[in-house]
C-alpha cells in the first residue's frame, strides 16, 4: 500500500496493520454505542456555536472520509484515528444551516447505515444544500453483483477472493461486508431514496473521471484507489433544485 503524504505515520501505520481486512463489526458496534455518542458535542458546537460566525458560503462536505483527506473540503468521520475536521456520528445529523454547502460526497458510506437512518440522513443532505449543489455518491451494487455471480465471474470479486472459496462467499463479501453493510443498492433504488430526501433538478450517473462535485485533482484523490468503482457500484450525482 502507498503511502499517502496526508495522512500522519502511525495513521499510515494503522492502515499497513488493519490490510485488506476491516475492524470487526462487533467492535465498531461498542465504539459507536460509547465513544462515538460523545461526538453530540461537536454536532452542538457547530451547529449552535461555529455555525454562527463561521461562513459557509463556499463549505464542501466529504462525509465518512476514513483515510481520504480531502484538502479544502470539511472531513467528517466518526472514527478518532482518521485524519478529519469534524469528527461527528452522522446519525446525528448535518451541523449546518439549510442552503449553506456547496456540494457533499459519500463514497462507500450510505450503505452502513439502517434505512430509517439514511432516509433522515439524505434530507439532512438535501436541507444543507445550496440550490443547485451536488450531492456525489457512490455504493456497491447489488445489481452488479448478482449478474457477475449469475454469469460466474470470479474477477468482480477479486477483491474478495480467497483460495477455495465458494462464489457466493465471495459476493456476501462484496455485498455485506462480513456485516458492516445493512443496504443492498441498485441504481433504482437510490433514486428513489434520493427523491424522498427532497427536489433535484437532475440525477446522473456521471462517467468514469467526471464529476460536477469534484475537480479532477480531488475526484482522483478521492477515487483514484477505487479503479472499479464504476463497474461495481452505483455512482450517482443529484443536484438540488
Amino acid at each position: 500500500m502507498s503511502e499517502d503524504p496526508l495522512l500522519s505515520p502511525w495513521r499510515q501505520w494503522i492502515l499497513k496493520l488493519r490490510g485488506k481486512q476491516f475492524t470487526s463489526k462487533s467492535v465498531i458496534d461498542v465504539y459507536m454505542a460509547t465513544i462515538a455518542r460523545l461526538s453530540y458535542g461537536n454536532y452542538l458546537w457547530w451547529k449552535h456555536v461555529r455555525g454562527a460566525w463561521r461562513s459557509e458560503e463556499t463549505a464542501r462536505l466529504h462525509l465518512g472520509c476514513g483515510p481520504v483527506y480531502l484538502p479544502e473540503w470539511i472531513n467528517v468521520d466518526a472514527l478518532l484515528f482518521w485524519k478529519r475536521d469534524l469528527w461527528l456520528d452522522l446519525r446525528y445529523g448535518l451541523p449546518f444551516r439549510d442552503g449553506t454547502i456547496e456540494a457533499i460526497y459519500a463514497n462507500q458510506v450510505f450503505e452502513h447505515f439502517t434505512l430509517p437512518v439514511l432516509r433522515r440522513l439524505l434530507a439532512e443532505c438535501h436541507r444543507v444544500l445550496k440550490p443547485g449543489g451536488i450531492l456525489r455518491l457512490a455504493v456497491p451494487s447489488f445489481e452488479h453483483a448478482a449478474r457477475a455471480y449469475v454469469e460466474g465471474r470470479r474477477e468482480f470479486f477479486e477483491e474478495h477472493a480467497h483460495a477455495g472459496r465458494s462464489l457466493a462467499a465471495q459476493a456476501n463479501d462484496f455485498l455485506l461486508c462480513q456485516n458492516h453493510h445493512l443496504i443492498l443498492f441498485d441504481d433504482a433504488f437510490a433514486r428513489d431514496l434520493l427523491a424522498e430526501a427532497g427536489a433535484w433538478s437532475s440525477i446522473v450517473a456521471p462517467p468514469p473521471g467526471e464529476s460536477r462535485a469534484l475537480d479532477a485533482i480531488t475526484l482522483e484523490r478521492a477515487e483514484g484507489r477505487w479503479p472499479k468503482l464504476h463497474q461495481t457500484c452505483v455512482v450517482l450525482e443529484a443536484q438540488r433544485s
